[in-house]
């Protein structure tokens, strides 16, 4: 007998293909078969003795009770309490984003050159497209490479959101751009 012949005769004995059919059928309802697992309560000689199995609104019941648990663990016992702590939250939040938002302004102030920032008021007097920008905006002689310089410039103010395209190639100064350029003083009414 040849090795094929050996592997035949052992694929196609009956305990084989049993066992492979049973290993399949746990693979695919692996899932239903641990949740009637989970629900036997008692194997006796009378048989198996299942537990019901809870409706999603007992469920939903439980999680709300776990909420609330958690919610007077943290001294939270009704609604005004919850409110109470909401507003909190909420106030932290915006000075969070107050603070947040006063420290990129900075960095802007530093990272952009001055005509970086005079760039950008021409955006918020006369929206335009990049090559009207790069024709009309006018730096200094002692720059070397005003073309470059320009397209840093424009990318720059882009990357930022400072500026963004509202449709046609066409160019704003972003809301982010304004509040910046207040902050600078170079527009009114900044609101920290």
């Amino acid at each position: 007998m040849n090795i094929q012949e050996v592997i035949v005769k052992i694929f196609t004995n009956w305990p084989v293909p049993t066992v492979v059919g049973i290993i399949v059928i746990f693979l695919i309802f692996k899932g239903e078969i641990s949740n009637l697992l989970n629900r036997i309560k008692k194997v006796g000689k009378n048989g198996i003795l299942l537990t019901q199995e809870s409706s999603p609104i007992d469920k939903e019941k439980i999680k709300l009770e776990e909420i609330k648990n958690v919610l007077e663990t943290r001294g939270i016992k009704d609604k005004e309490d919850l409110e109470k702590t909401f507003e909190w939250y909420e106030k932290e939040i915006i000075n969070s984003y107050q603070i947040i938002k006063l420290l990129f302004f900075s960095y802007l102030n530093l990272y952009l050159v001055y005509n970086s920032k005079f760039a950008l008021l021409m955006f918020k007097n006369s929206p335009m497209s990049k090559e009207t920008f790069k024709r009309s905006f006018y730096l200094p002689p002692e720059i070397p490479n005003p073309e470059y310089e320009k397209e840093v410039i424009f990318s720059t103010l882009l990357q930022f959101k400072l500026i963004e395209e509202k449709g046609n190639g066409v160019y704003f100064i972003s809301p982010v751009g304004e509040e910046f350029l207040k902050f600078i003083g170079w527009l009114p009414e900044f609101k920290g």
